[in-house]
C-alpha cells in the first residue's frame, strides 16, 4: 500500500510540473533564452522583454525578419550593431553582412523528469543534448 501512494504522489508531482510548464505562454521569438558558445566562451541570453546579456554586456535589442539589432550602451557611449541571424533547430548563427566569419551558439535546454527519488531536473550545456 505504501508503494503504491509513493507512486501515486510522484506521479501526482510529475503531472502538476508538466502541466505547470505546458500552461506557460509559449513565445514566437525563438531567440529568447540562453544560448553557448564554448570554443568562443560566449553565452548571450535574450529575454521577452527586448533585453539581454553578452557575457557580461547588457544589451537591448530587436529582431525583425532575419535581422538582429543589438545595441550597447558603455562608458556614455551608445553601439548598436546589426547581424543576421538564423536557427535551425538548437543551433543560432549570427554573422555580419560582407563578412564570412559566423558565430554558432546552442541553446540551453531544460529537462524535468520523474524518478523513483522525485522529480530531477537536468540542464544541458551548451552541446545542446539532455542527458
Amino acid at each position: 500500500m505504501k508503494k503504491i501512494l509513493t507512486i501515486t504522489a510522484l506521479l501526482l508531482a510529475a503531472a502538476a510540473v508538466a502541466g505547470i510548464f505546458c500552461s506557460c505562454k509559449k513565445s514566437k521569438n525563438k531567440l529568447i533564452g540562453t544560448w553557448k558558445s564554448e570554443r568562443e566562451r560566449i553565452t548571450i541570453t535574450f529575454e521577452s522583454n527586448g533585453k539581454g546579456t553578452w557575457n557580461d554586456y547588457e544589451f537591448t535589442y530587436k529582431a525583425k525578419g532575419k535581422k538582429l539589432e543589438m545595441t550597447v550602451k558603455q562608458g556614455g557611449r551608445t553601439v548598436t550593431q546589426t547581424l543576421n541571424y538564423s536557427i535551425k533547430g538548437s543551433e543560432l548563427t549570427l554573422t555580419k553582412d560582407g563578412e564570412d566569419d559566423e558565430l554558432v551558439l546552442t541553446k540551453e535546454t531544460t529537462e524535468i523528469k520523474a524518478s523513483k527519488n522525485g522529480i530531477v531536473g537536468k540542464r544541458s550545456g551548451s552541446v545542446g543534448v539532455v542527458h
